[in-house]
């Protein structure tokens, strides 16, 4: 049976951008959810001024959405559900945000991320590696991981960001719109997921996001992306962090990340002291490393 969200869904979209608007219809139809969720209209940041020069006209578009999108849902009385419209959505999605709320998480917690931006860091990319293993198994046939629980991380003091996908309790989502638009009036310090880290960190809000993620970027647009660009170091960097981000995705594109992987990440031959840190690296994140 379909479970009906006791939530209201909502995704971001630039009038221009028909072709994310229908990519993520179609993912919405797919997944039942077509009526759970309403296209909101986003902000086109080249036609707004604000007081600030730390973000881009594009920044700033989807800072204003994101405000204005909370603002029109301040006196819905529900959860609300936000979303953009490059997120890669699981079959997962539905039923894990059912049991968040049947469970009261939102309770306590502002804001449920389902999926966030996770660095290329050992300690991270170890603690994040034990958690998902912790949660899922690996079935091989499928070739896809299998979630026996949900957990909720705590992102204070942590470095994350990305409002791809994110839940904010009906208690708190005016609150939330108010902490964005007090931003917008003064100048944003930074784009709106770096903001709301900094509300997080400071105790102003109360955030956690899900392990597994149960949203992810789309690794398939970003491949043919980076085909067109070339291998620049920041392009590279950037896809090397996607796919970081996906590999705790509940469904990984796996063909996708073996082609990126090839291409813009070959194998070749290391200096001895590289393949000595290497192979401590991989100990470190996938063996029994403890900490002393």
């Amino acid at each position: 049976m379909m479970l009906v969200p006791e939530y209201s869904g909502f995704y971001i979209n630039l009038d221009r951008s028909t072709q994310r608007r229908a990519t993520v219809e179609s993912q919405l139809a797919a997944l039942g959810l077509t009526r759970s969720y309403s296209r909101f209209t986003a902000v086109d940041g080249t036609k707004l001024s604000y007081p600030t020069s730390a973000i881009s006209s594009g920044e700033l578009g989807c800072f204003v959405s994101h405000a204005r999108l909370l603002r029109a849902c301040a006196d819905l009385g529900k959860h609300v559900h936000v979303l953009e419209d490059d997120v890669l959505l699981s079959a997962e999605l539905a039923p894990a945000l059912h049991e968040l709320i049947t469970r009261r998480a939102f309770d306590q917690i502002d804001l449920i991320f389902t999926d966030v931006f996770v660095p290329i860091d050992c300690d991270r990319i170890a603690e994040y590696e034990q958690l998902m293993q912790a949660v899922t198994q690996f079935d091989e046939g499928a070739r896809r991981e299998t979630v026996s629980s949900l957990r909720l991380i705590d992102l204070r003091g942590r470095l994350w960001a990305a409002t791809s996908s994110y839940v904010v309790a009906d208690r708190s989502v005016d609150r939330v719109a108010g902490l964005l638009e007090n931003e917008l009036k003064i100048g944003p310090r930074g784009p709106v997921d770096l903001v709301l880290r900094q509300l997080v960190s400071s105790g102003a809000l109360t955030a956690a996001c899900v392990m597994p993620f149960l949203t992810s970027v789309d690794l398939a647009g970003d491949f043919e992306s980076t085909t067109r660009q070339g291998a620049s170091a920041q392009v590279r960097s950037r896809v090397a962090s996607n796919i970081v981000r996906q590999m705790f995705f509940v469904r990984p594109d796996w063909g996708t990340i073996s082609k990126i992987v090839q291409q813009q990440f070959p194998p070749t031959p290391k200096p001895l002291r590289q393949e000595i840190i290497n192979r401590m690296l991989d100990f470190r994140v996938f063996g029994d490393f403890q900490r002393f």
